[in-house]
């Protein structure tokens, strides 16, 4: 979902995500690094951008 699609737009660039306990930063691009096997399954979103 993350890699193919652009659920990411809706964040603000360095909007913080916590993934299974881990703090990940969205960066410049809209993306985020998360490494593979990582469990996925216990994401925290931020607070979406106001549209």
């Amino acid at each position: 979902m993350f890699m193919n699609t652009n659920v990411l737009d809706k964040y603000a660039v360095g909007s913080v995500f916590v993934i299974g306990g881990k703090e990940y930063i969205l960066d410049e691009n809209k993306k985020l690094d998360i490494p593979y096997g990582a469990d996925i399954y216990d994401i925290k979103y931020p607070m979406m951008e106001k549209q």
